[in-house]
């Protein structure tokens, strides 16, 4: 007998016994989420699909009409953390975690220079902590070879550590080699870590840049629909301590000047509080 395939809703609770066995949903963002779960007869022993093979099946009954649109964009921005705010960590607790691994953190940034001899170069590694204390994110850097090798070895490193509870919220930290203040081998494993070589980062949390967003959503729309050819765009901006937005972009096919102005004016009304990180964002729009 051929595998059935059924689309359902994530009612866990609905569905008879022995037959889940692979399930995909989309984890919740601020826009509607639509969650899939493929069930098999219950005489098929295996079912296996590949990322490709989900895809397809979904577009597949979303063409029968079955299920609503995916939004593959917004699932690969999605993250489990999306939700939480910008909480704060232990400074001291972290360094002293840090400090523990000194010799093994400094050897990364050694086994760097000595590719690059005769030549200085610093080694920061930033990373972001769940409320477990438990790394989530590593911000990516850009820089040659021999750094990213540096970098990666750090990351191997501190990947591993459990770092105190983060208080409210996610907690980003900043770690930076101190070891243009090393004379010798000797110091490189009993000199402890610089104060300086931690710091805790505040960015603004990406959730509040969303909701901002929909507030002017209208707007945009407003600038889209006098374009009829341009069915998708992406936005992309930072936003300074201050507050103040810049650095903006808009990407779009056929590109349009006008069509980017007007995007630009409505990103540049938005308004956001101040003292925090300088924040990335990056959006994308479309007209459906």
């Amino acid at each position: 007998m051929p595998t059935q395939i059924m689309p359902f809703r994530c009612f866990f609770s609905m569905l008879p016994p022995n037959e889940l066995k692979r399930q995909y949903h989309r984890p919740q963002t601020h826009a509607k989420a639509e969650f899939l779960v493929f069930a098999l007869n219950h005489k098929t022993k295996s079912f296996i699909l590949s990322d490709m093979k989900k895809w397809i099946c979904a577009l597949v009954l979303w063409g029968m009409g079955m299920v609503s649109t995916l939004d593959v964009s917004q699932a690969k921005q999605a993250n489990e953390f999306y939700e939480y705010p910008t909480g704060s960590v232990s400074v001291s607790q972290v360094y002293e975690l840090l400090n523990a691994h000194r010799a093994s953190l400094r050897n990364c940034h050694k086994v760097y220079l000595d590719q690059i001899p005769g030549a200085f170069d610093s080694l920061v590694l930033e990373f972001t902590l769940n409320p477990s204390g438990r790394v989530i994110r590593f911000q990516n850097h850009e820089g040659s070879q021999a750094k990213q090798e540096g970098l990666a070895c750090l990351k191997a490193i501190i990947k591993n550590l459990h770092f105190p509870q983060p208080e409210m919220g996610l907690a980003t930290l900043r770690w930076s080699s101190d070891l243009d203040l090393i004379s010798d081998e000797q110091s490189l494993k009993d000199q402890p870590l610089s104060r300086n070589s931690v710091r805790e980062l505040h960015y603004l949390p990406q959730k509040l840049i969303s909701a901002n967003l929909e507030m002017y959503m209208p707007y945009y729309k407003q600038c889209l629909v006098s374009f009829k050819q341009v069915a998708q765009v992406q936005l992309s901006w930072q936003v300074e301590s201050s507050g103040n937005i810049t650095q903006f972009q808009a990407n779009f096919e056929p590109y349009n000047e006008s069509l980017a102005q007007c995007l630009a004016q409505v990103t540049e009304k938005q308004q956001y509080p101040s003292g925090f990180e300088t924040s990335p964002a990056t959006r994308i729009i479309r007209i459906k």
